[in-house]
């Protein structure tokens, strides 16, 4: 299980020159119905978006390294400053973030929020230390403004952004928008981030796992399938590392989801398209209800990746269904690569409910955070 620094009450769109401005911080498990039980400091900084420099480069820039140049992850340039102790007792305790020193009438400014004594910016998936911390998170862009009364007037932010770096030796960064509102569609889970780490790992040889390196990795054109991709987090994570990838040739990534999460999907890929100029996934409707695949897949598909597709069991026989489908897909089965946290042990039917179509899931590996369940990693294959 991961912890998530978040807004339960968010920053305004708009916010004067000189009020403080009010938010609630929150840190919690990826649905908000745990809180960390740990005192935490959380600190604060102001990142300017009024400039030419994007976030990312801004992020990057102000880095420290350690003296043989491995970066440290950290923002030991830019003023952090302390806002609060965490603690579950005041959970719902308002703070006010003064404005930014400089600030400009007209400029847009970001709110940071990360803890200490990491100071991390940013969701590193390449280190080995991965989620032992809470995720740090960054506001949508606030405009300032000289109005008085803008601070009580303006409109809530209802997105905020996470920046993952998911390459070993580089610098690369993986920015994800999600909602605020309790759309699950709309959220990074447990299961999503716990993957991209795992498949971060592979990409470097610290994991190893020869069979899917192939597939996720090596030379071969591939057709890739996600099934309930939400922010598209995997899928892109997955298109930036083999883009990166020495051996990897061009692929297609299918992110599929419902109808409802399809802006979210689409923001998600579009602003990261820097990163895979040649493997760009492609958002497309799946309903499981539905007994039809999507138009135009070709004539195969290699693997089907899933997180976190258990946890309404109700699904559970539309979900088989389309994997019934997804294994008629061209001459060969796919491979299956399933990321799972139990949240209940009804859950775990499904790997009795699949069988039935020839798929057998066996555990790999698994993935730890903060505490609680783990995110367990599955490889499985279709038998006649």
């Amino acid at each position: 299980m991961f912890y998530y620094l978040s807004f339960l009450k968010p920053p305004p769109r708009e916010a004067s020159l000189t009020q403080p401005i009010p938010i609630t911080v929150q840190i919690a498990n990826d649905l908000r119905t745990e809180l960390c039980p740990r005192e935490i400091d959380v600190h604060y900084c102001w990142i300017n978006s009024s400039t030419t420099d994007s976030l990312e480069r801004t992020i990057l820039a102000n880095e420290n390294q350690d003296a043989s140049g491995q970066r440290l992850g950290n923002l030991a340039s830019l003023p952090l400053i302390k806002l609060t102790t965490w603690r579950e007792a005041n959970a719902y305790k308002e703070v006010r973030v003064p404005p930014p020193r400089d600030v400009r009438n007209g400029q847009l400014w970001r709110l940071l929020l990360c803890t200490k004594p990491d100071g991390i910016a940013v969701i590193d998936l390449s280190i080995k230390e991965f989620g032992k911390l809470p995720f740090p998170v960054l506001s949508m862009p606030m405009s300032f403004s000289s109005r008085a009364t803008v601070a009580k007037q303006a409109a809530k932010q209802e997105q905020i952004e996470r920046l993952f770096n998911i390459h070993h030796d580089s610098s690369v960064l993986v920015n994800i928008r999600e909602q605020l509102s309790f759309d699950l569609d709309k959220k990074i889970w447990d299961s999503g981030v716990g993957l991209c780490h795992w498949m971060a790992s592979v990409a470097s040889g610290t994991t190893q796992s020869p069979t899917l390196s192939a597939i996720l990795f090596g030379s071969e054109d591939r057709t890739i399938f996600e099934l309930g991709a939400g922010t598209g987090l995997v899928s892109i994570a997955l298109a930036a590392l083999r883009s990166r990838s020495s051996n990897a040739s061009r692929a297609k990534i299918f992110t599929t989801d419902l109808p409802s999460a399809m802006e979210v999907i689409d923001n998600n890929i579009s602003s990261n398209s820097h990163l895979y100029p040649d493997i760009v996934p492609q958002a497309l409707v799946l309903d499981w209800d539905d007994e039809h695949l999507p138009p135009d897949l070709g004539s195969k598909i290699d693997l089907i990746i899933m997180a976190d597709v258990t946890y309404n069991t109700s699904s559970f026989p539309s979900l088989v269904a389309t994997l019934e489908r997804l294994k008629k897909v061209g001459r060969e089965p796919p491979a299956v690569l399933l990321a799972y946290k139990e949240r209940d042990a009804a859950e775990r039917d499904l790997w009795n409910q699949v069988t039935r179509i020839g798929l057998e899931l066996h555990e790999i590996d698994r993935v730890n955070g903060a505490g609680g369940a783990p995110i367990e990693i599955y490889f499985g294959t279709f038998k006649d």
